[in-house]
């Protein structure tokens, strides 16, 4: 494992800010950068990030962290993979040591970087096949500059590359890289004839004869590929009649939470340019090649709730370009409900000329395609457009489901004001104003009763929630632990102050969240005296709850008077606390006769009255 004073001197390298950045869109606000909650939909931002200090905290969601549990919470990692991807981005050398103290060499640790490193290579490989003389190769480039008319330069570009029809080139150039073949099943890259992942010891390579499109993550490494088919495509290939196929999920590529180009598109999009979704791989690179940069694309599946959240993070609008057929319309409004979750505002564009952008771009060019953005209709006359008869099926009935399902999609959306915004433009393009505002009132009355009646079926029926969660220590913010703990985080003074030896465990409840905090720092603090705040962070806060009292203690810059002052008060009642356990735990074995003998007697009430005495000098101040 990596040392520990390895990981603190990583938190010193990295910039917290540079981290976070890749997720949300950040501004400046006096020591703080504010943006909108990566963890929630909100509409006023709460997310500080304190480059300084190096944590966040989350004021909607009360979770806070240093860059390595931020990593770990927005890319589902372990600790330990998200200290590795960290030290490689900010070139921070780990120590390592294994459990008897000896080295041991950071190539043989993490999975995942292995994995990534593993994609890289790959696509290497890809794309000096595409280059090379192999006859398939050759024709790949020609419908590659004749067919999709884009040059080879642009190949080199966005490392367009060749799957050979060679079941183990592929095999043969990662083993000649050193890769182990243990990463070869979790990479995704391979599958064995007759249906397993291995076939013997053969490797059979997943992607034979096909144009391949490397898929980068939101920091830009490679993390799995889209496959298209070609002439040289071989006839066994268990995804023949596929025109794209996709790695499948691994540890690094899930469809759902990528979107093709987002490393790219993020650095250009704002309010005035926003994101520009196209259906294909293909068309985004064409957009990328006409300099229309905020061009993205979704994986080949319906968008989801977390690729529109990601969009939020950092931009708050998107201009949907569909194809002109009826699944593109379908796939429009199937989405539409879950970015009005989200709070992103979407455009749709029906494309007229050419059947994707790509063959609009070839033709029109980019004056004609920015010209086309213009005519973008929003959320509600699309919705109008799309789902109300036309002329010749007016009756009331057609025009109840048209009604009922807006009513449908506009409710999605968290805000109240975007709402009713909506169903104004409803009115203006359907029906008198005042009847729509009571049919949509009495929809959303009606829905929020089969809610609740859900819910209470639900709560009947806990089976059907899964297993109970357990709940840990609960907070108390007006406890002395909570004091002592604001003091000790606070000021320097106090954590060097001698006086902390008169806290007595005894004195501490281990049953609240500020109480389990000071036990782990006091006993930091007695280990190194020299311990500052967000040092060893993953050994004193160790749970969602825990990290978010933590980091908003460290939040708190509003001035407290007299700290020493205060500190001796906490002191006081803390051994007065203390003291005053021990005398109820005498009285009760006194009350039940729970002594051996006059003598034991004597002795507990003698020492009754030495704490009860000690009570009363403190509270006296003798």
């Amino acid at each position: 494992m990596v040392t520990r004073s390895s990981i603190e001197n990583l938190k010193q390298q990295v910039d917290i800010y540079q981290v976070v950045s890749d997720y949300v869109s950040l501004k400046r606000s006096g020591s703080s950068w504010v943006g909108l909650s990566p963890f929630s939909q909100e509409k006023t931002p709460s997310f500080h990030v304190y480059p300084e200090k190096g944590f966040y905290y989350c004021f909607s969601t009360s979770k806070g962290g240093d860059a390595i549990r931020f990593l770990q919470e927005k890319e589902n990692l372990t600790f330990m993979e998200a200290v590795e991807q960290l030290a490689e981005r900010f070139h921070v050398r780990l120590e390592y040591q294994t459990q008897h103290g000896g080295g041991r060499r950071p190539e043989n640790v993490g999975n995942r970087r292995n994995l990534q490193a593993l994609q890289e290579s790959a696509m290497r490989f890809f794309s000096q096949s595409l280059l090379s003389n192999d006859p398939d190769a050759v024709d790949t480039r020609r419908y590659w500059t004749e067919e999709r008319l884009f040059t080879m330069q642009q190949a080199s570009d966005w490392d367009i590359g060749f799957a050979p029809v060679s079941g183990d080139a592929l095999v043969k150039h990662l083993k000649g890289a050193g890769f182990d073949e243990a990463l070869f099943e979790a990479s995704g890259l391979f599958f064995g004839q007759g249906g397993g992942i291995r076939a013997g010891r053969d490797w059979l390579c997943r992607f034979r004869g096909r144009l391949m499109i490397p898929i980068r993550d939101i920091n830009g490494k490679v993390v799995g590929f889209t496959a298209r088919k070609l002439a040289s495509t071989p006839k066994n290939d268990p995804a023949f009649e596929a025109k794209y196929v996709n790695s499948p999920a691994t540890d690094l590529f899930q469809k759902g939470q990528l979107l093709f180009g987002l490393y790219h598109a993020k650095k250009h999009v704002s309010e005035a340019h926003p994101f520009i979704m196209v259906e294909g791989q293909l068309d985004a690179i064409r957009c990328w090649t006409e300099g229309i940069d905020q061009a993205i694309a979704p994986q080949g599946t319906a968008v989801t709730v977390e690729q529109l959240r990601i969009l939020r993070r950092h931009c708050p609008r998107l201009i949907c370009c569909l194809d002109a057929d009826a699944a593109g319309v379908r796939a429009a409004l199937r989405m539409l409900p879950l970015a009005l979750s989200v709070g992103l505002e979407v455009s749709f564009l029906t494309l007229t000329v050419g059947k994707d952008p790509d063959e609009f771009l070839r033709k029109e060019g980019k004056a004609g395609f920015e010209a086309f953005l213009q005519q973008a209709k929003g959320a509600v006359d699309f919705m109008v457009d799309q789902l109300y008869p036309k002329e010749g099926d007016l009756s009331p009935e057609s025009l109840g489901r048209a009604q009922a399902e807006c009513y449908e999609v506009i409710s999605h959306s968290l805000s109240e004001t975007t709402q009713y915004a909506m169903i104004e433009n409803l009115a203006a393009r359907t029906l008198h104003r005042q009847p729509l505002r009571e049919d949509f009132a009495r929809f959303k009355q009606e829905k929020r009763g089969r809610i609740q009646r859900q819910e209470m079926y639900q709560e009947s029926r806990p089976e059907l929630e899964g297993e109970p969660i357990e709940k840990g220590p609960a907070s108390a913010p007006g406890s002395l632990e909570a004091a002592l703990l604001v003091l000790i985080l606070r000021f320097e003074s106090i954590r060097k102050s001698p006086e902390l030896m008169r806290i007595h465990p005894d004195g501490i409840s281990p049953d609240i969240l500020e109480g389990v905090l000071l036990t782990r720092v006091l006993a930091e603090l007695g280990e190194n005296p020299e311990w500052v705040p967000g040092e060893n962070t993953e050994f004193i806060a160790e749970t969602d709850p825990e990290r978010g009292l933590y980091f908003r203690i460290l939040t708190d810059e509003s001035p407290l008077d007299d700290e020493e002052e205060q500190f001796l008060d906490c002191l006081k009642r803390m051994e007065n606390k203390r003291d005053r356990k021990e005398i109820e735990k005498i009285d009760l074995r006194v009350s039940r006769e729970m002594y051996e003998g006059d003598a034991e007697l004597l002795e507990l009430m003698t020492r009754r009255t030495q704490l009860q005495r000690s009570i009363d000098r403190r509270n006296s101040g003798r």
